[in-house]
């Protein structure tokens, strides 16, 4: 805009124009952090090391690691799992192993230490060759009226622990500008308020990033007592889903792009080791339980390319809905599970995290953002925040992951 007087771009002191100032702060912010959302339980103790308990039942068969040779008189087996601990019901002379057509039943006469070689003899049916990953049944009989049996057969549940996550971010500010003094337009950026503000979505991605891929580190240093470690050292920190499906005997397994097939294939693995069924459960559920799947914005890109791919062709006019074409899918049913998807920040863009049973995490969040004292220091003032949190992550083997996929 010319100046009225002379026409000129150029302002001086004997005209003046006053600015437009907007005073409003535009701020923008990206975290994808729906685990933390799903599973976050803010606490009001302290702790350094969490504990709790957890318990698997028998699935009542044995798995052959080698191919069986009738009359060999063993078998060689898969040593029990997290999630099929059947060293609480394999018993010798007490329990049967018989084949999955019901052809051979064998009785256990020894079983080794590990679980992993059985000897057998032949009680019933035809003796015959078995294939490597076959499955036996374990089974029992005996007549009425027996005597207490010589074997222990109580099953007690195992525990698990993690250590705690401890971070914290400091803020400066001048002392003029931390009082007010200095004048500003709306607002003054530099409050504590407003910084802190810039600052939680920083600490919600790293709570995301903890809580899923989090390394369990018991730290340096810890207190122990009689051999026993109390508590969590310097340096710790609280392992994430991946670590307890790592260390807790959880499904992992890699490769391939995703696909309706791929996701059965991992659903039906879950769900062998109890990951959809109660206890109390004496019949498949044939409802549609929920299982959250954590992955990248590209890998939910590539989940809806398989539904584009399998949109009908009468359905590709714009006047089919109003103008708008297209298709969108963030949960997909399959094997009777509805697959909830979720965009995480910790999510590589080549992998998946099955997480079946919400109710079996919690993400304790102890300090979140806490203000510590604050110290005057020379012509400023400081604050420091600090976060700490820690993963109770219950019945692992019933987590998953899928890794290093490749992209469609």
């Amino acid at each position: 805009m010319a100046n009225p007087d002379t026409g000129s771009l150029i302002y001086n002191d004997s005209f003046t124009q006053k600015e437009k100032v907007y005073e409003d702060i535009l701020r923008t912010s990206r975290v994808y952090a729906p685990f933390t959302m799903n599973h976050m339980k803010q606490v009001s103790e302290m702790h350094s090391k969490i504990q709790w308990f957890h318990q698997a039942i028998s699935q009542g068969t044995v798995t052959l690691s080698s191919a069986y040779t009738a009359g060999a008189g063993s078998f060689t087996v898969t040593a029990p799992s997290n999630y099929n601990p059947f060293d609480n019901e394999l018993k010798a002379s007490v329990s049967y192993l018989r084949t999955e057509d019901g052809s051979a039943t064998y009785e256990v006469t020894a079983v080794n230490a590990a679980y992993t070689s059985i000897t057998v003899t032949l009680s019933t049916g035809s003796d015959a060759n078995l294939a490597s990953g076959a499955k036996l049944y374990i089974i029992r009989k005996e007549d009425i009226g027996g005597d207490f049996g010589a074997q222990n057969d109580t099953a007690t549940a195992t525990t698990d622990i993690n250590y705690i996550t401890n971070f914290t971010h400091t803020i400066s500010i001048a002392n003029p500008v931390a009082d007010g003094s200095f004048q500003h337009f709306g607002q003054n950026e530099l409050s504590y308020e407003q910084q802190l503000a810039n600052k939680m979505p920083e600490i919600i991605r790293m709570i995301e990033r903890g809580g899923l891929k989090g390394e369990r580190t018991q730290g340096s240093n810890p207190a122990t007592s009689g051999g026993f470690t109390r508590t969590a050292g310097t340096g710790s920190e609280a392992g994430g889903v991946t670590s307890f499906i790592s260390s807790g005997g959880g499904y992992s397994t890699t490769g391939s792009a995703i696909s309706e097939d791929i996701l059965e294939t991992d659903l039906i693995q879950l769900r062998d080791r109890g990951a959809f069924s109660a206890m109390s459960s004496y019949d498949r559920d044939l409802g549609v339980p929920t299982c959250d799947v954590y992955l990248s914005e590209t890998m939910l890109g590539d989940l809806n390319k398989l539904v584009r791919l399998e949109r009908p062709a009468e359905k590709t006019l714009s006047s089919q809905s109003g103008g708008t074409f297209g298709t969108w899918c963030y949960e997909y049913l399959i094997n009777g599970i509805k697959c909830k998807f979720y965009v995480s920040d910790a999510a590589s863009d080549t992998e998946l995290i099955y997480v079946p049973n919400k109710e079996n995490i919690e993400l304790r969040i102890m300090r979140l953002a806490e203000q510590q004292p604050e110290r005057n220091d020379g012509d400023n003032t400081k604050r420091l925040y600090a976060t700490t949190f820690s993963l109770c992550a219950k019945a692992p083997w019933t987590l998953g992951t899928r890794t290093g996929m490749s992209r469609l």
